[in-house]
């Protein structure tokens, strides 16, 4: 189980560093999503403005991950995600990335994946 949620915490905190703000990343000619992500991700985090997320940037970026999704997941308060809170977690981080692809899809001209 810790796996899971450590691969789920992982697998989103480009998500969640940009939610933070509430923002989505502002489209930008030439850069697709992931590119941009990366660098919102950078702008928070990277506080010695090397271009990298040091070890201290890093455990700064999850600990922040994991405290926006206790803030929004853990709905009785007791400081852990049941398996519950986990898949209704899981299953918004997932209906969030898809529709990202989506929207990214559109601003190309893309039509929906079959």
């Amino acid at each position: 189980m810790r796996k899971l949620v450590f691969a789920a915490l992982c697998g989103c905190l480009s998500l969640s560093a940009l939610a933070a703000d509430g923002q989505a990343p502002a489209p930008g000619p030439g850069k697709g999503l992931r590119e941009r992500l990366r660098e919102r991700v950078l702008e928070k985090f990277d506080k010695d403005a090397d271009g990298k997320l040091g070890p201290e940037e890093r455990a700064a970026a999850r600990e922040a991950l994991v405290n926006r999704l206790m803030e929004r997941f853990d709905k009785d308060g007791d400081g852990k995600l049941s398996r519950e809170e986990l898949s209704e977690a899981i299953g918004t981080i997932r209906r969030r990335l898809q529709e990202a692809r989506e929207r990214a899809r559109a601003r190309l001209g893309l039509g929906p994946r079959a």
